[in-house]
Formats: structure tokens, sequence, C-alpha cells
């Protein structure tokens, strides 16, 4: 016992352990995982074209150049046209200068600017002030306040300078060394060369052999994590493959519209070099959250420097807000659709990890590679840590949030948390999935005296209103709109009796249950829980129902199921009694047999299990009563 106690408590330092050393090979074999990377992003974006070519009869050597091929020839297109844009826009600079020193001189004639300007002269002449050491007693004349003259730095004067010199100035030598010369340069250029055209001919060489032999690196993966679970470790891969390829292009796709809009209007705007601008849109947008930023910020300011206004620049900064609004509100939530699943902060998060880690290029490989770690913790348990702290779900269930905002003191957003899932869901999944779940957290919690008496006052009174609320129609159906229709039901006759165990909870749950049957047409009397068990069985007995309901939540739900159903049982005849043994799935068995043996007709567990039973009892049984 000792030993796997033990064994637990170092777990947890087991686990960053690994991670440290994960982090610190990721870091120092950068050199050789960043062109696998990008090799292995490339293969999902052209994999499903080169599965295209080989349905077409096409071999997949012959697959594989035609694809590599063309996108070569597309790359080094992209780029002359790039070159030539950027060569042009640099000759035409010059040309900006006078609007450019115009628009300074105004701004610098401001009377905020010059304020702020004027503010920090006078601040930095202070702290310069400041900083001047003092003058010693010494150096002051007592008589006139100014320095005394000092003997101590025996400064030579012009007549002694000579003799100081000796035989006169001497001549220093002077060596003039040409550092741009073509051949101290060429070996820092021919490095910068060499290392991206390396760094892209290796990812070629893996974008090559990924394509090639896909199925056999696949075969070899699965081994390699997990050979004795291929169900889960098929799944895991191909899940990862789906969403970082499908990613990939939806990517390529909005950033290319972003990038041609955001061109076609800064030709229309008039601004120079506008194709210039749409290429690097649709580069820079491929970083998160900064890309669109840094895309606008150079059209703006040659829209400041080639017009003489500042209307066309206010117009450059409208279309980009407006394209980027509608690509990443519009566009990127159809397309995207469940691709990715990574919440906002998990993606602001791996974009600063990455990009630490593996540089600029980190920070565009980041949200491929997040999905590929969300995917992995959604399907292996020991690192389910990824999948919570970067997933876009929320980490708690519905039942918990309402119950966590009650305890809060926060009824208001726990009402939000049920119009929220009501909008998706009806009425009878809101109390079998939120409320009910969510009343059983407060009954364990109460019995165990860890909720106060206002809290406590708080959930069922807020539960309550909400149930007022639905039954009057306040919460609209999730179909059209409107107020939920409840069917008419024969008021003078009691179908159903619905009896509480015990706790207020238990009436709660009971008023959920009305509800329900009513818009099946059954109509339902809910007893109160403050009265005692002989008053609820001598009124039952009184109206002769056609079914009677116990309503009963845990921790001490078969308990008292049980000792009201035997003081039914022995009044009632040929009655049928269900039992709600709400939210006990675990210990239902075990109730069920003892109650069964007491004589009750039916247990159920959820709202819909009971309206589904006591529906057609109740109105067969009313039938019969109309027929007498």
């Amino acid at each position: 016992m000792l030993e796997k106690r033990t064994a637990r408590a170092q777990a947890p330092g087991n686990h960053i352990l690994w991670a440290l050393v994960a982090i610190a090979a990721l870091y120092f074999a950068r050199e050789v995982l960043l062109p696998f990377a990008l090799a292995a992003l490339f293969t999902f974006v052209v994999a499903p074209i080169v599965d295209r070519l080989e349905k077409w009869r096409l071999p997949r050597i012959a697959a594989v150049l035609v694809v590599l091929t063309t996108s070569f020839l597309v790359f080094t297109g992209f780029a002359l046209f790039l070159l030539a844009e950027i060569n042009d826009f640099a000759s035409k600079l010059p040309q900006y200068e006078i609007n450019l020193t115009s628009k300074v001189k105004f701004l610098k004639g401001s009377s905020a600017v010059s304020n702020f300007t004027a503010t920090y002269e006078h601040m930095r002449r202070d702290l310069e002030l400041d900083k001047v050491e003092p003058k010693s007693p010494s150096e002051i004349n007592a008589s006139t306040g100014e320095l005394a003259p000092t003997t101590s730095l025996n400064v030579p004067t012009k007549e002694d300078l000579p003799e100081r010199l000796g035989a006169g100035p001497q001549a220093v030598p002077v060596k003039i060394v040409d550092s741009l010369s073509p051949s101290s340069l060429l070996p820092s250029f021919i490095t910068q060369i060499i290392s991206p055209l390396g760094t892209a001919a290796v990812v070629i060489i893996f974008v090559i052999f990924m394509l090639l032999d896909r199925e056999d690196l696949r075969n070899r993966l699965i081994h390699l994590i997990g050979s004795q679970q291929l169900n889960v470790t098929t799944q895991a891969m191909d899940d990862a493959a789906k969403r970082v390829g499908r990613y990939l292009r939806m990517q390529v796709m909005i950033n290319f519209l972003f990038g041609l809009v955001t061109g076609i209007g800064l030709q229309l705007l008039g601004v120079p070099n506008a194709a210039l601008w749409g290429i690097c849109g649709f580069l820079l947008r491929f970083i998160p959250y900064i890309g669109p930023v840094a895309a606008a910020v150079i059209p703006i300011a040659l829209a400041l420097a080639a017009f003489d206004g500042w209307m066309p620049a206010g117009l450059v900064v409208g279309l980009f807000f407006i394209v980027e609004m509608v690509a990443g509100n519009v566009l990127e939530p159809k397309l995207y659709g469940a691709s990715t699943n990574i919440s906002g902060f998990g993606v602001m998060a791996a974009s600063v990890f990455w990009m630490w880690l593996w540089g600029p290029v980190g920070l565009i490989l980041a949200l491929p590679l997040t999905v590929c770690l969300v995917v992995i913790g959604s399907y292996v348990p020991k690192l389910g840590f990824l999948n919570t702290l970067l997933a876009d779900k929320s980490v708690l269930p519905p039942s918990s949030r309402y119950y966590q905002r009650l305890l809060a003191s926060d009824p208001e957003e726990a009402i939000e948390v049920a119009e929220e899932f009501l909008e998706k869901n009806d009425i009878e999944a809101l109390y079998d999935v939120v409320i009910i779940p969510a009343l059983s957290l407060a009954e364990n919690d109460r019995h165990r005296n860890y909720l106060s008496d206002s809290t406590q006052e708080l959930i069922f009174s807020t539960t309550r209103e909400l149930i007022d609320e639905t039954s009057m129609s306040a919460l609209r159906d999730k179909t059209d709109g409107q107020a939920v229709n409840v069917p008419a039901v024969a008021q003078e006759i009691t179908n159903v009796f619905c009896l509480p165990a015990r706790d207020e909870a238990d009436e709660l749950v009971g008023l959920m249950l009305a509800q329900v049957l009513a818009k099946k047409g059954v109509n339902v009397r809910v007893l109160s829980v403050e009265s005692l068990a002989s008053e609820m069985v001598n009124t039952v007995v009184s109206d002769h129902p056609a079914v009677v309901c116990i309503s009963a939540l845990p921790p001490f739900a078969g308990t008292h199921a049980r000792y009201l159903s035997k003081r039914l049982l022995a009044a009632l005849q040929n009655v049928p009694i269900v039992v709600g043994l709400w939210q006990s799935e675990g210990s239902q068995k075990k109730s069920t047999e003892k109650l069964s043996q007491l004589g009750v007709s039916k247990c159920v567990t959820t709202l819909k299990q009971a309206a589904e039973y006591i529906a057609p009892v109740s109105k067969s049984a009313i039938g019969l009563q109309r027929a007498v």
C-alpha cells in the first residue's frame, strides 16, 4: 500500500520531468524537426491531390512528380512576381517623400503633439540637471559665491605645450581597410543563401518520401506509438490527419480570398503596388492574430505617403477591418467547422510557445501542431490535460456550471446556462441533463453539511423560478421560436399523483415531471413536501389516481422511496406505482430489486423514461373511467 501511494505521489513529478525532456528535445533537435514538420504539413495539403491522380490510373511516382513539379512552378512564378513588385515599390519610394514630410510637419504642429513634446523635453532637462553632481565647498569662493580656480588639474598653457610634446607633432599612420569588398561579403552572402536553400531541399526530400511511402510510414508510426492498441492509435492518427489537412486547405482558401479581396480593394482605392500588398496579406495571415494587422501596416503607411489627404488611409483601414471581420467571423466558423477544436486561449498559448521554441517558422506551425496535440490528448488518457487546456469545449458540463453559479450566488448566470442549453435542446433534456444532476450534487453536499442554509435556499428558489418560467413559456421552444404549446388537460380528473420521497429537491423534480407529462396531455398533481407521509397517502387514496409516482433523489433515494412505497402499497390496490430514482444509475440495480420485491411496478432514472411509461398507462385508465 505504501509503495502504491509513493508511486502516485511521484507520478506528477514524472510527468513534469518527461515534459521538460520533450521540450528540450524539440529545442535542440529543431534543425531536423523543422524541415520534417514543414514537409508533413505540405504532405497533408497535397496528399488528396496525389490520391485523386492515382484514382485516374496514374502511377504513384508519376502523380508525386506531377504534384511537386506543379507546386515548384507555382512557387517560382509566385516568388518572381513578388520580387518584381518589391523592386517596383522600392523605385517609387522617393516620390512619396514630399507627402510624408508635410504630414510629419502637420503632426508636429498640432497642439497635442506639441504639448506632449514640450512636456517630454522639460522632463528630460529636469532629469539631466538632477544628475549633475554638486560642487564641493572648496571649489566655491566664499566672498563671491563663484567657483574658485583650482590648481590640482595642472592644465598646460599654450607656451609650455611644445615642451610637453617634445620634438613636435608626430605623424600617426592611418591604414584604410575596405570592409565592403566583395571578398569579405561573399562568405556571409553564401551562408545566407545556402541555409534556406538547404532547408528547402531537405523539405522536398522529406515530402517525396512521405508521399511515396505514406502507408509504410503510417504503419511504422502506429507500431512505435502503440501497436497493442491499434484501434485507438489508428483513430487518433486518422482524426489528426483529417483535422490538420482540412484546416490547412481551408486556411489556404480563406487567406487566398483575404489577399484577393484586399488586393482588389487597394487597387480600386489607388494604392500603389496593390498586388504586392494582397500577396503579403495572403502570406501574413497564416500567422494567428498578428498577421492581418501586420499586413495592413504598410498599405496604410503607403496611403499616407502617396495621397495628400487623410481619407485614403482611413479607407484602407476600413477595408482591412471589414475583410478581416468577414473572414474571421463568417468564413472561418463555416469552413473550419470542427476541424481544429482549439480555444482562443489555446491558439495564443500555442503561438507563443512554438515561436519561443522554433522562432518565426514555429509561429506558422503553431496551430497545426497544436491540433495534433489536442487529438492525442482526446485519445490518450495520460495526455488528457492537453485536451483540457487547449480544446475549444467547456471543461465543466452544463449541470456543474449551473450548480457552480448557484454556489457563487449568481442565479442570473445560472439561468443563462439553462437558457443556452435550451436553445439547442428541449425542456425534457434540460431537466434530465442539467437541472436534476445539479440538484443531485446539491443534495449530496447538503447531507454532508457542505451547504449553508442561505445557499440551499438560493438553489431551491432559483430552480423553482426556472420551472415556473418554463411552465409559463418564458423560455422559447427551439424549433420555431414560439411559446411551448401545452395541450389541454381534463382538469376534473387527476391522472397522476407525484409524491416527494423526503426533501424539497424531490418535490422540485416532481414539478418537472408534471410539466413534461402536461405536454403529453396528462394531468399531474404534485403534493408538497411539507405534508406528512400519512397525509399524502390519504390524499392519494381519496382521489383514485391512475398512476402514483414517487420522486427520490440520492443519496438516500432508495431508503426513502421504499418507506413511502410500503405505505402506498398497503393502502392502494391495482394502482401502478412508479419510483423515480433520479441520477441513481450506479446503485439502481440493488434498489430496483428491493422495490420490485415490494410490488413497485416500474423504476426509472430519467424524466424521459418516466413519461414514456406513465403517459400511456394513465391515458388508458382515464379512458376506462370515462367509459364507465
